[in-house]
Protein backbone atom coordinates (compact mmCIF):
# COMPACT_ATOMS: atom_id res chain seq x y z
CA UNK A 1 0.00 0.00 0.00
CA UNK A 2 2.94 2.32 0.63
CA UNK A 3 4.00 2.10 -3.03
CA UNK A 4 0.47 3.01 -4.14
CA UNK A 5 0.44 6.03 -1.84
CA UNK A 6 3.90 7.09 -3.03
CA UNK A 7 2.71 7.02 -6.64
CA UNK A 8 -0.39 9.07 -5.85
CA UNK A 9 1.61 11.48 -3.71
CA UNK A 10 4.07 11.96 -6.55
CA UNK A 11 1.20 12.76 -8.91
CA UNK A 12 -0.23 15.29 -6.45
CA UNK A 13 3.17 16.90 -6.01
CA UNK A 14 3.52 17.17 -9.77
CA UNK A 15 0.17 18.93 -9.88
CA UNK A 16 1.15 21.24 -7.03
CA UNK A 17 4.22 22.35 -8.93
CA UNK A 18 1.98 22.94 -11.97
CA UNK A 19 4.34 20.57 -13.68
CA UNK A 20 6.80 23.42 -14.24
CA UNK A 21 9.77 21.08 -14.53
CA UNK A 22 8.45 19.34 -17.63
CA UNK A 23 7.38 20.21 -21.14
CA UNK A 24 3.74 19.27 -20.77
CA UNK A 25 1.11 20.48 -23.18
CA UNK A 26 -2.53 21.04 -22.39
CA UNK A 27 -4.53 18.32 -24.10
CA UNK A 28 -7.31 20.80 -24.91
CA UNK A 29 -5.46 23.76 -26.43
CA UNK A 30 -2.11 22.09 -27.23
CA UNK A 31 -0.18 24.98 -25.71
CA UNK A 32 2.93 24.30 -23.67
CA UNK A 33 2.44 24.97 -20.02
CA UNK A 34 4.21 27.86 -18.36
CA UNK A 35 5.19 28.31 -14.70
CA UNK A 36 2.12 30.52 -14.19
CA UNK A 37 -0.36 27.94 -15.52
CA UNK A 38 -2.56 26.03 -13.15
CA UNK A 39 -3.29 22.56 -14.35
CA UNK A 40 -4.58 19.18 -13.29
CA UNK A 41 -3.75 15.64 -14.32
CA UNK A 42 -6.81 13.58 -15.23
CA UNK A 43 -7.23 10.47 -13.09
CA UNK A 44 -8.55 8.53 -16.10
CA UNK A 45 -6.29 9.40 -18.99
CA UNK A 46 -3.29 10.74 -17.02
CA UNK A 47 -3.05 13.79 -19.30
CA UNK A 48 -2.45 17.37 -18.16
CA UNK A 49 -5.04 20.10 -18.67
CA UNK A 50 -5.06 23.81 -17.90
CA UNK A 51 -7.86 24.64 -15.50
CA UNK A 52 -9.05 27.46 -17.77
CA UNK A 53 -9.49 25.04 -20.68
CA UNK A 54 -11.48 22.64 -18.50
CA UNK A 55 -13.40 25.49 -16.86
CA UNK A 56 -12.25 24.52 -13.38
CA UNK A 57 -12.50 27.42 -10.94
CA UNK A 58 -9.48 28.47 -8.90
CA UNK A 59 -11.45 27.55 -5.76
CA UNK A 60 -12.05 24.02 -7.07
CA UNK A 61 -8.42 23.77 -8.22
CA UNK A 62 -7.16 24.75 -4.76
CA UNK A 63 -9.50 22.18 -3.19
CA UNK A 64 -8.30 19.41 -5.50
CA UNK A 65 -4.64 20.20 -4.89
CA UNK A 66 -5.09 20.18 -1.12
CA UNK A 67 -7.34 17.08 -1.04
CA UNK A 68 -6.23 13.56 -0.30
CA UNK A 69 -6.12 10.80 -2.91
CA UNK A 70 -9.74 9.80 -2.41
CA UNK A 71 -10.77 12.81 -4.47
CA UNK A 72 -10.27 12.18 -8.18
CA UNK A 73 -10.54 14.65 -11.05
CA UNK A 74 -11.68 13.60 -14.51
CA UNK A 75 -11.16 15.75 -17.58
CA UNK A 76 -14.13 16.48 -19.77
CA UNK A 77 -12.17 15.11 -22.73
CA UNK A 78 -10.61 12.07 -21.06
CA UNK A 79 -9.50 9.62 -23.72
CA UNK A 80 -10.09 6.47 -21.67
CA UNK A 81 -13.43 4.81 -21.20
CA UNK A 82 -14.64 5.02 -17.58
CA UNK A 83 -15.87 1.39 -17.71
CA UNK A 84 -12.25 0.36 -17.25
CA UNK A 85 -12.39 1.78 -13.72
CA UNK A 86 -15.87 0.64 -12.72
CA UNK A 87 -16.13 -2.72 -11.00
CA UNK A 88 -19.40 -4.51 -11.71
Amino acid sequence: MAAKNNCKNARREKQRQNMSDSEEMCEDCNKEESPDDKGLVCSLCDNWFQIKCQRVSVTDYDFLIKSDDRIQWFAKAAKVRPKKYIKC
